[in-house]
């Protein structure tokens, strides 16, 4: 990426390297809410201060209340994060930079202006100025919608390892019954002790299970806490989202429109252009595109427009391949929700089928280790569906 920016080299490869690591926090999504951006990072810091206080909460007293929608991470998130924190101030720094050059430009008069270098300091480094905080506050707005869908993700990685959490203690329940029953028909004599070992594994399994799950619970609160910029130790009572539903978008088509209109890669892109024109109009101008400075002057202006060509093209591949994954994700619900109630009617009916002495506790076992398979099955498969929607929104700039 060529960016010519007014400010200094090392102000821009703070700036750059601090907008890395965001684009960088992979790894969707709920609310339509939008992200907060400006085009310096002392108006982005006062507008954040200005919302929260019209709410009448603070970010403190936001994190003081155990309770948690996506919503409110988002909120928290876009406040606390580091890195966005981080990235504010070092847009700040660039502005003031500007400002300092953009009073040298002014002193420069265009009567004075009658060669190439007279001409870019007062016309191309006024445009650059311009141009630079304009992409800024495009560099920032796509790195805060980053952030955003890496909390939604964060958000449904707690409610999936949650829920099961919940799936596990309930598989427990059902395997501790079938032990107390196989127990019962041991003493009465009707079942023979190998019933009674099939059992007991089942149920020491099971408590391995229980432990693996409460450790992923922990495991994702940890994560969330560390990216929303709380306390890591921070308790949370998550207010669960109903499934996502796929966003009013009619069709593929519809969705690279929209895309080629909101994403901010491409609006950054098209700026990068229209300062490589100015660049050449100033030697056709001043000096001579035939000179070495000229030609590379031309060679600059085309490969920014391939960087756009570029750019447009992984953006289609991400929408595509967003599309395609959401699709996919919201039909599997279904088709695992119902498999799991079919392997619930099993699981009742082999224990049926143990009471009569028609089957073995084997049978009763794995029966019931089919019925946790597809509770599994489902609950990722909600997890996946909830991620592929906001991923999608994400690649379609919403």
């Amino acid at each position: 990426m060529r960016m010519r920016l007014p400010f200094s080299n090392k102000a821009w490869f703070a700036l750059s390297i601090a907008a890395t690591c965001m684009l960088a926090a992979t790894p969707g999504w709920a609310d339509n809410s939008v992200a907060v951006a400006t085009t310096s990072g002392t108006t982005a810091a006062a507008t954040t201060t200005n919302t929260t206080a019209a709410s009448g909460t603070s970010a403190t007293d936001t994190v003081s209340d155990n309770t948690l929608t996506l919503a409110k991470a988002i909120e928290i998130g876009l406040q606390s994060n580091s890195s966005l924190r981080s990235l504010r101030l070092q847009i700040d720094s660039a502005d003031t930079n500007a400002i300092l050059v953009n009073s040298q430009i002014k002193k420069i008069s265009a009567d004075d202006i009658d060669s190439l270098d007279a001409a870019k300091s007062k016309y191309y480094k006024d445009q650059q100025n311009k141009m630079s905080q304009q992409i800024n506050d495009l560099s920032y707005k796509a790195t805060e919608r980053k952030t955003k869908l890496q909390i939604q993700k964060l958000f449904y990685d707690c409610l999936n390892a949650q829920a099961e959490l919940e799936q596990q203690q309930r598989s427990a329940e059902r395997i501790q019954k079938n032990l107390d029953m196989v127990n019962t028909k041991l003493k009465a004599g009707t079942v023979p002790k190998t019933d009674l070992l099939s059992a007991q594994v089942s149920v020491t399994n099971a408590k391995a299970s229980l432990l693996s799950a409460q450790n992923a619970v922990t495991v994702a609160f940890l994560n969330l806490n560390n990216y929303l910029g709380v306390d890591l130790d921070k308790k949370w009572t998550l207010i669960k989202d109903t499934q996502l539903t796929k966003p009013a978008i009619g069709n593929l088509d519809e969705a690279l429109k929209q895309a080629a209109e909101k994403r901010y890669e491409i609006q950054q892109k098209q700026n990068e252009i229209q300062l490589a024109e100015l660049n050449v109009e100033l030697f056709q101008k001043y000096s001579a595109l035939s000179t070495y400075q000229g030609s590379m002057a031309k060679n600059d202006l085309e490969s920014t427009k391939i960087d756009l060509e570029d750019t447009k093209r992984s953006i289609e591949v991400e929408v595509k391949q967003a599309y395609l994954n959401m699709e996919a994700s919201l039909s599997s619900v279904d088709m695992y929700k119902e498999s799991q109630a079919m392997a619930e009617e099993n699981f009742r009916a082999a224990q049926i089928r143990y009471e009569n002495g028609l089957s073995t506790s084997l049978d009763v076992v794995q029966a019931e280790e089919e019925l946790t398979k597809t509770e599994n099955q489902y609950n990722k498969a909600v997890n996946s569906a909830n991620i592929s929607v906001v991923t999608f929104q994400n690649a379609i700039g919403e």
